[in-house]
């Protein structure tokens, strides 16, 4: 199944009391100015963050205001989310 995982500039109006833990999960870019390095460019930090208990499940660095995330961040951050839910630690 495709993942789709857009970053969004508005507020969010749900409140973490309208989802189950684990229900729903938030990717939003945690930034406001983009983190700056000489050698590799402008970037920005996107997290994954449960929408019950606003516990952040993971985190990635993408190109500064980047429309999407690309896919394979994406996916990886998912991957982190499903650990996160199924209790396997994190070896890195």
């Amino acid at each position: 199944m495709p993942i789709h995982l857009a970053l969004f500039e508005n507020d969010l109006t749900s409140d973490p009391d309208d989802y189950a833990v684990h229900e729903a999960w938030i990717v939003f870019r945690l930034n406001e100015a983009p983190i700056r390095t000489e050698r590799e460019g402008d970037f920005d930090a996107v997290c994954l963050m449960d929408a019950a208990s606003c516990y952040i499940l993971g985190m990635e660095l993408v190109a500064a205001r980047a429309a999407e995330v690309p896919a394979p961040v994406a996916e990886g951050l998912i991957e982190t989310g499903r650990a996160a839910v199924n209790g396997e630690a994190d070896d890195e």
